[in-house]
């Protein structure tokens, strides 16, 4: 790089008098071209050193991710040496680590003069709960003092800390993913992805600064990237999103005309998809289409719909279908003068739950909501039966094994007094009760891939730790039993939606659970929880874990 011209002896001699001026190998990072032409570089050989030495920090950025954890200062600062070694200017700026302590993002948050600058903590904070960030490596530089300083970069000037404020919660640690500035202007319906990156939700907020409509929009959140907006309806509203595996696709109701093709804006199902853009897959003038529920890959939307699509001559009452992207619509149910609806489907899109007053097998002759589960290619099962209560609410697992539901009745004979309860249907072991109290009510489970994991709201008292009656977020392990997620003090957490793993649960308060809620809006938070909802590093959550 030194080279061709001049002996290999001169050569030498100038790579050494560059290493005596700047201490080392790692001081060459911030070196400065006036240095290396004062050592007699010219000006081809300047660029080229420069560009090797940006190449080197380029290939260190992308290298980060496949590297150990940044969890010791000595693996912070060998990556900040290369990244952030500026010799003119103090710089203070942040790594934004996840819960794994893995780089997720990074910036200069502030910049000063030679030898001083003025570093305001909220902005810290701020970007670390916009980036979704579990941690921060906080970094500054020390210019002042040529050699030294940029010793103290790597070595001196790294601190951990805590970004997200958190509460002792169950162990599960929070963030709270939108924040209206605007009382009463709420956020609502989240769902997480598979994978658990990204959330996606409705929102009457300006969460953007677009413009305040006031209207019900879609939006996303995904970690590392913060929030985006899907929709943008003006004047009209969209509701319940749901996401694929991946969090490419979004279903969701509106009636928005975004394509031209819903100018009675009845109630449809469209699909988003970051790739290809946007589908309405029904249209029905004049009736109404709700509560999509999308697969795995994105290709299969199962939904509930008065339209008579196919000309049955039925009367307008909610019926489940089924688009592929492929084949098209298929009606899944026919109910004769009664509702089924709230359908869930699994990852490859061949098993469907959902609660219906029909009786598609002659044993719902009472017509109450019982919960039925559409098998493609085979028998339709009824899965809850009883002639006075009823069940609903059904929620599938990804493999399609397990489907948690609430319920009234009495279906194992551990719920006499008729208390709403959360029930577990496995297709080997048959149905399990996974919640048992006198008081308070148990609702809204939501399940991971493999069922192993049951999210749900409840105004029990459970585990010991909710005596106020609060709705809280709870936590079923096959393994361990139940947890409490949230804590809150005057309003409910509701509408829980876990992710494949079980780790992560999106959810809605009006509580102000980390101090950044005061004007009680609905918003959108999520918990992290640890692997076991009742251990942390085979510690036990002392009271708020419970065995069954």
């Amino acid at each position: 790089m030194l080279g061709p011209s001049g002996s290999h002896a001169g050569r030498l001699e100038l790579a050494r008098g560059l290493l005596e001026d700047v201490g080392d190998l790692s001081g060459l990072v911030g070196i400065r071209p006036e240095a290396l032409r004062h050592r007699g570089l010219s000006e081809a050989k300047t660029a080229s050193v420069l560009a090797a030495l940006e190449l080197a920090r380029r290939l260190a950025r992308s290298r980060v991710p496949e590297r150990k954890p940044l969890d010791a200062p000595a693996a912070a600062a060998s990556y900040l040496t290369l990244r952030y070694a500026v010799p003119n200017q103090e710089v203070f700026g942040a790594l934004f680590l996840d819960s794994r302590s893995r780089l997720i993002g990074e910036g200069e948050i502030f910049r000063g003069a030679l030898s001083r600058l003025t570093v305001e903590p909220a902005q810290i904070l701020r970007s670390a709960l916009l980036i979704g960030a579990a941690g921060i490596v906080a970094f500054h530089t020390h210019p002042s003092g040529a050699r030294f300083g940029l010793r103290a970069l790597a070595l001196l000037a790294i601190t951990f800390c805590v970004a997200m404020p958190t509460a002792a919660q169950g162990h599960c640690r929070l963030v709270q993913i939108t924040d209206s500035p605007w009382n009463f202007r709420d956020s609502l319906h989240p769902a997480i992805s598979g994978d658990g990156r990204t959330v996606t939700f409705a929102s009457e907020a300006d969460l953007l600064g677009n413009g305040a409509d006031f209207w019900s929009d879609i939006f996303t959140w995904q970690r590392g990237r913060g929030t985006s907006q899907i929709t943008n309806n003006s004047g009209w509203v969209s509701w319940a999103p749901v996401l694929d595996r991946r969090g490419s696709s979004i279903a969701y109701m509106s009636v928005q005309d975004p394509l031209g093709t819903n100018g009675d804006h009845s109630f449809e199902i469209f699909l988003w998809n970051a790739v290809t853009g946007l589908v309405q897959i029904t249209d029905s003038p004049g009736f109404t289409s709700l509560s999509p529920a999308i697969n795995g890959n994105g290709r299969r939307v199962a939904f509930s719909s008065t339209a008579d699509f196919f000309n049955t001559g039925d009367l307008p009452f909610q019926e489940i279908f089924l688009w592929d992207a492929t084949s098209g619509l298929t009606q899944i149910t026919r109910s004769a003068s009664r509702f089924s609806q709230r359908p869930s489907i699994s990852s490859a899109g061949d098993r469907i739950v959902f609660e219906s007053t029909a009786n598609p097998l002659g044993t719902n002759t009472d017509g109450r909501f019982e919960v039925f589960l559409w098998r493609e290619g085979r028998e339709l099962l009824q899965l809850s039966s009883d002639p006075i209560e009823w069940s609903r609410a059904p929620a599938i697992s990804a493999d399609g094994h397990r489907v948690a539901f609430e319920s009234s009745a009495d279906l194992v004979g551990q719920n006499a007094d008729g208390t709403r309860e959360i029930f577990l249907w496995d297709d080997r072991t048959g149905l399990l009760q996974i919640t048992d109290s006198s008081t308070g009510v148990s609702l809204q489970p939501t399940i991971n891939a493999n069922g192993s994991r049951v999210a749900f709201t409840s105004s029990a008292d459970l585990v010991g730790t909710n005596p106020n009656g609060r709705g809280q977020i709870f936590l079923w392990d096959e393994r361990t039993g139940l947890g409490q997620v949230t804590t809150t003090q005057l309003n409910a957490a509701l509408t829980p939606s876990i992710d494949a793993s079980g780790r992560r649960i999106a959810f809605v308060s009006t509580d102000d659970l980390l101090g950044a809620n005061p004007d009680g809006s609905l918003e959108v938070f999520l918990a992290i929880c640890p692997g076991s909802p009742c251990s942390s590093n085979g510690r036990r959550w002392a009271a708020n874990c419970r065995d069954r």
